[in-house]
């Protein structure tokens, strides 16, 4: 099974990622550090449900686990070497779905490989934008990538001409972990005419909903924020049953 290109990234919802110092004006071009905006600090979880109440365990978690250097990421200045990149573990009840490697610089949050638990390995060949400050309503891009996409050991399917797509859109969502609802931006990705996934903020708070295919996944589940914690050194619990 192809799992779509998407990434949906941790962030707080009611309360602000650790670190954060408050909602941003996301219409000023200076508008925050993106790993504020969008909630990208180590140790942040991001424990989401399937449907619109509290689940436990929690059908989904999502965490920044680590902050590594490597030496095979591509950046679209032709960068390829000391990038750092976090660590983005998708789990449910413990095990390892998706692992995606993010670079951040200051303005763009960039996908440059993910890995999906006993299928594919893709590459991307420079990293593709997945999210960008200022959060706004309208943005588009449309990106033509290169990398290469790997099904266990066989020889790879070239991405080359291949291009990837997000529109933003501007809404109320209620989750959860906020069933009041609050003004969200919605990034809508697709490829060519496939949609691949989506992915809601709120402003300076990250996080609300995510809707995305992990193995075993017919559809696409939506995913929605019931609660965020913050993970020590070495914790791999997020998404599980807390005692």
């Amino acid at each position: 099974m192809r799992v779509s290109l998407v990434i949906a990234l941790g962030a707080a919802l009611v309360g602000c990622s650790g670190g954060s110092n408050g909602p941003t004006d996301a219409g000023k071009p200076d508008a925050g550090d993106p790993v504020k905006v969008f909630g990208l600090d180590v140790g942040d979880c991001y424990e989401l449900s399937s449907t619109d109440q509290v689940s436990t365990p929690p059908s989904l978690g999502a965490a920044i686990e680590s902050d590594s250097t490597n030496t095979i990421w591509y950046l679209p200045d032709g960068g390829s070497t000391n990038v750092s990149a976090r660590t983005l573990v998708y789990r449910q009840t413990g095990s390892v779905k998706m692992t995606d490697y993010l670079y951040v610089d200051e303005k763009n949050v960039l996908l440059l490989k993910r890995d999906v638990a006993g299928a594919e390995q893709t590459e991307y060949h420079p990293g593709l934008v997945v999210a960008r400050v200022p959060l706004k309503a309208n943005d588009h891009l449309d990106q033509n990538d290169g990398g290469i996409r790997q099904f266990g050991g066989d020889g790879g399917t070239d991405l080359t001409g291949e291009t990837f797509t997000f529109d933003v859109t501007e809404g109320t969502l209620t989750t959860p972990g906020n069933p009041a609802g609050a003004d969200a931006f919605t990034y809508n990705y697709s490829n060519g005419p496939d949609r691949l996934a989506s992915w809601s903020f709120v402003a300076g708070t990250g996080t609300v909903e995510l809707s995305l295919q992990l193995p075993g996944d017919q559809a696409f589940p939506v995913y929605k924020l019931q609660n965020t914690r913050q993970l020590a050194a070495g914790d791999q619990t997020c998404g599980s049953a807390q005692p």
